[in-house]
């Protein structure tokens, strides 16, 4: 019944009775609905079950409690293995998997909150809830990392590969992006025509959105989280488009002026593929002005500690790791102890080095 009937109610009602509680073993039918799509065929029969008598089905029926019975009950282990299993649950205690569980449907983000199911369909247009509530982030967007709502749990290597390879996961995840972005004023294209590429422009409420993304300069923050979460769990194809469009919107467009620094020190490094990063980068300096400000240097006895230094990492195939540094107009007169072999970009990416610049020495 579970498979035939029940099973689909289960779904529509997110796993919830009519009074809104969850319904008993909701973690075992779930297992068992993702299950029956494995099989390339599955055959289920559906009778009248516990029925006495000697004909075929009572006796199928029979026979089927028997086997469950026996499947159900573990042989009993030897006494090496018993001491195994101890030393195995001394030693790897089973991690607890909430983003899991929450993406599932099975837990209220916490503190104070909804299930993901519920923010999905009835906070979508809500600007003022998501602007204004700021614990559903680190819940809907989970990275390694702790956020500032404590009562979030970092992902953990066991439960980022269950998400990845769950359907019903990524769905909803890339239901959240997208319901995100539509909040900052942006949108997604290309995905239902399955182009090859997907792009992101501006939505029809750009104007709004762009307002508030420059008043309330915490939604950089968010940006971020979202990157970093795409990348770990599965939705890479996101990154790029994404960051590609901020920067656009602020190099060329002039718009968003709060958030240059964000997209050169954090959006950019957030992209998980290497070559990527440095195809954002290169994209960046062409584009940005003044040229100046936009150095990539090798940082060799580096120890300076202003305030005032923005940095950006990336890695190239055949060199070290490089650094570029997003300087402010303004240069500090008193830098004194350091030596800066600097490397300027030339318009066909090939690399050129510049001179020895030895500041106030």
């Amino acid at each position: 019944m579970t498979v035939h009937a029940h099973g689909a109610l289960y779904k529509e009602r997110g796993l919830l009775t009519s009074s809104g509680q969850q319904i008993k073993y909701a973690a075992e039918i779930t297992a068992l609905l993702e299950a029956v799509w494995k099989p390339s065929a599955v055959s289920i029969m559906h009778c009248r079950g516990h029925q006495k008598g000697r004909d075929e089905i009572p006796k199928g029926n029979r026979r089927a409690d028997q086997a469950a019975k026996a499947a159900a009950k573990p042989p009993l282990p030897t006494e090496a293995e018993a001491q195994a299993k101890v030393l195995i649950c001394k030693q790897e205690p089973q991690s607890s998997m909430p983003n899991y569980e929450f993406y599932m449907n099975l837990k209220k983000f916490e503190p104070h909150g909804e299930f993901i199911e519920i923010i999905l369909n009835k906070w979508q247009d809500d600007y003022e809830l998501l602007e204004l509530n700021h614990d559903y982030i680190q819940w809907l967007f989970p990275t390694r990392t702790q956020g500032r709502n404590f009562y979030s749990i970092p992902l953990n290597p066991q439960e980022t590969r269950l998400m990845v390879n769950t359907s019903e996961v990524q769905q909803r995840l890339r239901g959240a992006c997208k319901m995100m972005l539509k909040f900052f004023g942006v949108e997604i294209v290309g995905e239902e025509e399955d182009k090859e590429t997907i792009e992101v422009e501006r939505a029809e409420n750009f104007a709004s959105r762009f307002e508030n993304l420059t008043i309330n300069s915490h939604n950089n923050l968010r940006i971020t989280r979202i990157l970093h979460s795409l990348g770990e769990l599965g939705a890479e194809e996101y990154q790029v488009p994404l960051v590609r469009f901020f920067l656009k919107e602020i190099l060329i467009k002039n718009r968003l002026p709060r958030m240059k620094k964000s997209v050169m020190n954090f959006f950019i490094p957030a992209v998980r593929d290497p070559q990527d990063r440095q195809d954002l980068l290169f994209f960046a300096w062409r584009y940005y002005f003044p040229k100046g400000e936009f150095i990539w240097e090798i940082m060799e006895n580096w120890h300076d500690t202003n305030q005032n230094q923005w940095w950006l990492h990336f890695y190239r195939p055949t060199e070290r790791m490089d650094t570029c540094v997003l300087r402010e107009r303004k240069e500090v007169a008193d830098r004194r102890t350091r030596r800066v072999w600097r490397r300027w970009m030339v318009p066909d990416g090939k690399w050129t080095s510049g001179p020895t610049s030895n500041t106030g020495s």
